[in-house]
């Protein structure tokens, strides 16, 4: 996983099967380049090399579609398999997900000591409003530890609701994967057949034109 052009020229040859190209919409650590910049520019530098995912905020079929659109093989898709039964994150960060919109989220440096995007909680504001820079990764860790471990334990949205990516607006319910698997291909597929219809359209209206 890549947040930039040149950390994929970095690996490209070290024999990886794939490069996920993740932009500054995702959650977690990610990129200071935004997703739908990103993807294409990584495509254009090393695609004919390996196959590139994209990533960063897709939660949806057209987001999957687009990815496929700028360039990608596919899409790499976090957030909405975290709202899933199966997910391993605690039943609590499932409902903070689904509770959340797209202006939930934050890129802070208060958990790890790298940026990373989460959804706000108190710990990330605190930061802010001290004026206190985070330590270094990862020596942050040893900060923030202790108050995660405790926000997890008293089930405190406010302090520890988790990473997300700011497609969280598009998550409503928490459900089992295969039915967002299911949602995601079929939105995929109708997105891109809509796209194929007005590429048929634009090219039977340019022959009669001419």
């Amino acid at each position: 996983m890549i947040g930039k052009v040149k950390h994929a020229e970095q690996v490209v040859d070290s024999g990886i099967d794939m490069i996920v190209a993740q932009g500054h919409d995702g959650g977690g650590h990610n990129s200071p380049i935004g997703t739908m910049s990103l993807i294409p520019q990584v495509v254009d530098a090393v695609g004919d090399r390996v196959p590139v995912i994209g990533a960063g905020g897709i939660s949806d079929g057209r987001g999957v579609a687009a990815s496929l659109m700028l360039g990608a093989e596919g899409a790499w898709i976090g957030t909405a398999f975290l709202a899933t039964d199966e997910a391993g994150i605690e039943h609590f960060q499932k409902e903070a997900i689904t509770e959340s919109g797209d202006a939930d989220t934050v890129v802070s440096r208060s958990l790890t000591g790298k940026p990373a995007r989460m959804i706000r909680n108190k710990w990330a504001d605190a930061w802010v409003a001290a004026g206190k820079e985070p330590l270094p990764m990862p020596f942050q860790s040893i900060i923030s530890g202790p108050v995660m471990a405790s926000g997890l334990k008293a089930e405190r949205k406010d302090i520890m609701p988790g990473f997300a990516g700011q497609g969280i607006g598009l998550i409503h319910s928490i459900r089992p994967a295969a039915e967002v698997m299911r949602e995601l291909v079929e939105g995929a597929e109708v997105a891109l057949s809509r796209s194929f219809v007005g590429d048929m359209q634009s090219s039977q209206q340019d022959k009669h034109q001419k």
